[in-house]
């Protein structure tokens, strides 16, 4: 299931439907009834914001109680081409180049890919180590991508980040059927993946919302839509 924009919000005390980054307010705002939407609270700021008294005005005619969460503040720029290196024995990946890129994440989402790495393995026992990147502020993992022997296709190595500082070891062939790397930024400008609220609606009316955020600053909304409903 795929998700795609609606509408993007800016709250600066009035709903006013813009793609640019304004600081948040708190208040209220109100998005076309198209089902089950995510509402996705962009941190575009390096602090952390809480998001507080979140209350959907119904759901299946229940008014549901408030929710609060805090959006990570975002990370600054993508990691440096990944520190690669292989050893001939230990493994069963197949002789040829293979290339890599990594992201940081955390959990607001994703940053978009760092510039490739290639590595030439031999033989039919090879390993391959991708270094973890450097700490950056507000990062808290990292991923992998990597191609097949001599493609051009980037798959994610890991199902879950792995910790900064640590490095990841393929002894494997790697996998081809993980995630690609993020192509489109919508946390700071290198973010994606931003945390989600999901919403619902009974109606035909619009779906509205209230809420409070501190602080007041470097937060945008996106509604989405899932293209299955």
């Amino acid at each position: 299931m795929s998700a795609q924009p609606i509408i993007t919000v800016d709250r600066t005390g009035t709903v006013s439907p813009s793609a640019s980054a304004q600081p948040c307010s708190s208040g209220g705002d109100s998005f076309p009834n198209t089902g089950a939407q995510v509402v996705a609270w962009e941190n575009l700021g390096s602090s952390p914001v809480t998001v507080s008294e979140v209350i959907q005005a119904t759901v299946d005619g229940q008014t549901p109680p408030p929710r609060t969460f805090t959006v990570p503040g975002a990370i600054a720029a993508a990691p440096a081409a990944p520190t690669l290196a292989t050893a001939a024995t230990g493994g069963t990946i197949a002789a040829g180049t293979y290339q890599v890129e990594i992201t940081y994440t955390n959990a607001a989402g994703e940053t978009l890919a760092s510039v490739s790495s290639s590595i030439i393995t031999t033989g039919t026992t090879s390993t391959i180590t991708i270094d973890s990147p450097v700490p950056a502020t507000n990062a808290t993992g990292w991923y992998a991508y990597v191609t097949q022997v001599g493609g051009a296709s980037y798959t994610r190595q890991q199902t879950t980040p792995t910790a900064i500082g640590t490095n990841l070891v393929l002894t494997a062939p790697p996998t081809a059927t993980g995630s690609a790397p993020p192509q489109a930024a919508t946390v700071g400008t290198l973010m994606s993946g931003p945390y989600p609220t999901t919403i619902y609606n009974d109606t035909s009316s619009n779906m509205n919302f209230t809420y409070s955020v501190n602080p007041p600053t470097g937060l945008k909304m996106t509604a989405l839509q899932n293209s299955s409903n």
